[in-house]
């Protein structure tokens, strides 16, 4: 028992878990089978929260379950150093605090801790904040004049909850790579797509896109090129995007692997509906039919996902140091 913060659907009780680990006011879930009662609530899954993080009450219930959030982990882990960049560095007196603070900033999803007894004293009582992608990335993206892919337009790929509508500003033939730290190269589909990926960063002041990649960018100085093709832009946290580029259907690009399921379709749009009716995915790339592509993959449509779980990029055995996760949502 507890506070429905969400309703959704999902093919299966682990799927249900991955939503409620997804959803920042998720602290566990009750999933309906296939075979509940209530044909009209069979694959519900209900996302709940209690001020405790525990359920106020349980009962049995057939063809019902139940279970909590992978997320937060409350836990420290002593001699473990999470191996990635971080954005921001500063100094607290224990994990705990540098747990806190990572909690209470909406960019930060893992740390490490550095105790007063490592090796290196400048690096003692440094906590380091590291970030995780918090929006879906496209792996990889290629030019292929048979394919076509898009999103799955019923996704929420916005960074911000403010309503308020962002003052759209494109830089049209304009480089900011000179004079930049390059934080990120990530494919995109479009400005609009790099705008998000680089409000997504932390560190982002600027980006550059040159088709199909977003160079995610901090400046270091005002420089700036002209160049033919390019298109430059500054981030929007604190208002809300111009998110058409989701529903905007791309012929030429494929954005291979990630593949959950493979189906045959008619059409482009047969394959974004497809998308649509499938929870994970997030994108597909479809091969057209009348295309010179061999004819057992013509009209196969691939639907993918990627998951936005905080993972650090490596993880390792160093002595003195703790790690942990931020406990927002707890």
């Amino acid at each position: 028992m507890g506070t429905v913060v969400d309703t959704m659907s999902a093919s299966e009780a682990t799927h249900c878990q991955l939503l409620c680990t997804q959803h920042p006011l998720c602290h566990f879930f009750m999933f309906s089978t296939q075979k509940y009662t209530d044909s009209k609530d069979r694959f519900k899954c209900e996302l709940k929260q209690t001020s405790s993080g525990e359920p106020l009450a349980k009962a049995q219930i057939p063809n019902v379950t139940s279970g909590y959030s992978l997320l937060p982990c409350p836990d420290l882990y002593p001699n473990v150093a999470f191996i990635q960049s971080n954005y921001r560095l500063l100094f607290t007196p224990d994990a705990l605090e540098c747990q806190r603070v990572c909690t209470h900033d909406p960019d930060c999803s893992f740390f490490t801790w550095t105790s007063p007894q490592h090796k290196d004293q400048a690096s003692r009582l440094m906590c380091s904040l590291m970030f995780s992608w918090k929006v879906p990335r496209i792996r990889r993206v290629e030019l292929v004049d048979r394919a076509t892919s898009g999103f799955n337009d019923k996704k929420d790929f916005r960074i911000s909850n403010v309503i308020t509508d962002c003052a759209v500003t494109l830089l049209s033939d304009t480089d900011f790579r000179q004079g930049s730290t390059l934080l990120s190269k990530e494919p995109a589909v479009s400005p609009g797509h790099c705008q998000t990926l680089c409000s997504a960063h932390p560190l982002c002041t600027h980006y550059t896109y040159d088709r199909p990649y977003c160079y995610i960018l901090q400046r270091t100085n005002s420089a700036s090129t002209n160049s033919a093709g390019l298109i430059s832009g500054v981030p929007s946290r604190f208002c809300q995007q111009d998110s058409s580029w989701v529903t905007e259907l791309y012929p030429g690009l494929a954005f291979p692997g990630s593949n959950i399921k493979m189906v045959n379709v008619d059409d482009v749009e047969g394959c974004r509906k497809a998308c649509s009716e499938t929870p994970p995915c997030r994108f597909f790339t479809v091969n057209i039919k009348n295309s010179n592509i061999s004819v057992p993959l013509r009209g196969f449509c691939f639907l993918k996902a990627v998951l936005t779980v905080p993972a650090p990029e490596k993880i390792q055995e160093v002595e003195n140091m703790v790690s942990g996760f931020s406990l927002r949502g707890q």
